[in-house]
């Protein structure tokens, strides 16, 4: 199967970027020079540090939005792959089906969303910024939503398998979590 939104790489990119902004605390900033995003060091020196890199608030933003709008894409082709192979594993969701990929989509889009609001919190003097991160904020949890809806999902019986030892996706249904948003 032909996918023109990404490749396997991208799509790998993508969900370790999601999964970093996912673990950003209160008062943490990201490094967005790599080619991953990271968490930022938050030692005395952050500020100088930062500049140097040539990190700034925009960039930040910038890296940060085209994560939340490339996943947004990626969700959207796996809903399409989904309705005609919803259980034919595919290398480019790490060779498992698109049902599986997207409720691990889900997964980390909740913890996505957690980051965000972590990440506007420490932005918060910044209305500008504040209202562009609560933005993409919504946007996660209509992703959310969407995978909801068109995985045949509710809030109360979502399951997972548990993922192989080779922290691969894996198989993903079997194994309970929390849905809260």
């Amino acid at each position: 199967m032909h996918h023109i939104v990404c490749d396997d790489d991208c799509v790998d990119k993508l969900m370790t970027n999601l999964k970093v902004i996912g673990k950003i605390g209160p008062g943490f900033k990201i490094d967005t020079k790599g080619k991953y995003l990271k968490l930022d060091d938050t030692t005395y020196w952050q500020g100088a540090t930062r500049w140097y890199r040539g990190d700034s608030r925009d960039t930040m933003y910038e890296k940060v939005h085209s994560n939340i709008l490339s996943s947004l894409k990626i969700i959207n082709m796996a809903i399409n792959d989904n309705i005609s192979n919803p259980d034919t594993p595919l290398t480019i969701y790490n060779n498992v089906s698109p049902t599986d990929f997207l409720v691990t989509m889900h997964d980390i889009l909740k913890n996505t969303r957690i980051g965000l609001e972590n990440l506007r919190d420490t932005y918060n003097a910044d209305s500008t910024l504040t209202s562009r991160l609560e933005m993409d904020i919504i946007s996660v949890q209509n992703q959310v939503a969407l995978i909801l809806k068109n995985v045949n999902l509710n809030e109360n019986n979502i399951t997972r398998r548990k993922l192989t030892d080779d922290h691969s996706v894996g198989s993903l249904r079997g194994m309970s979590f929390d849905t809260s948003i």
